[in-house]
C-alpha cells in the first residue's frame, strides 16, 4: 500500500511538471530583448570597450586618453541599433568642432546617410540615434531610454551650448 501511494505521488508530480513545462514552452521560453533593450545593451557595450581600450595599449588614443575611433574589430559581433534599419553607416565620429557635444545635433535618423551610432572621442560618449516617432516627445523618450539620458526635446538649442548650435547652422548670403 505504501509503495502504491508513493507511485501515485510520483505520477502526480510528473504530471504537474509536464503541464508546467508545456505551458513554459508555449509562451516562448525566456523573453527576447526588445529593440530598445538591444540598442541600450549595444550602447553600453560600446562604451565599455571605449573605457577598456582607454586603459590599455590596444587602441590609438587622442590627447585626452580616449580612443580616436571605435573599431568594429573590437567586437565578436558588431553591436546593432535595433531602433533603425541597418542600411546605413554604423558609426559617426564627432568632428573636432563637436568636441564639447554630449549628443549628436540630430538625435534621430532621417536619411540613409545618418549613422546608427554617434561617438564623441573627446568625452568618450556613445549615443544611438533612433527612428523618428509620431511626436517629438515619443522620439525623445525613445532616445533617452536607449542612451540613459534625460533630454526634454530633440531641438539642439535645448541641450547644446550656443557655440555648438551655431556650428550646425550655415548661413549663405545671396551672391556668395
Amino acid at each position: 500500500m505504501f509503495r502504491l501511494r508513493r507511485f501515485v505521488d510520483v505520477i502526480a508530480l510528473l504530471t504537474v511538471l509536464a503541464v508546467a513545462g508545456a505551458w513554459w514552452m508555449s509562451r516562448g521560453g525566456p523573453e527576447e530583448p526588445t529593440g530598445l533593450e538591444t540598442t541600450r545593451n549595444a550602447v553600453e557595450l560600446m562604451h565599455a570597450q571605449v573605457i577598456l581600450r582607454s586603459y590599455s595599449d590596444r587602441a590609438v588614443l587622442n590627447d585626452v586618453g580616449l580612443p580616436e575611433v571605435i573599431d568594429p574589430s573590437w567586437f565578436d559581433e558588431l553591436p546593432q541599433n535595433a531602433t533603425v534599419d541597418s542600411a546605413r553607416p554604423w558609426l559617426e565620429i564627432a568632428a573636432d568642432t563637436q568636441s564639447g557635444w554630449r549628443h549628436p545635433r540630430q538625435i534621430f535618423v532621417t536619411e540613409r546617410t545618418d549613422a546608427s551610432f554617434w561617438y564623441n572621442p573627446w568625452l568618450g560618449i556613445v549615443r544611438a540615434r533612433v527612428a523618428m516617432q509620431p511626436t517629438d516627445a515619443m522620439t525623445v523618450a525613445q532616445y533617452n531610454r536607449v542612451n540613459g539620458t534625460s533630454l526634454r526635446s530633440s531641438d539642439p538649442k535645448t541641450f547644446g551650448d550656443s557655440a555648438s548650435v551655431r556650428l550646425t547652422t550655415v548661413d549663405i548670403a545671396p551672391g556668395d
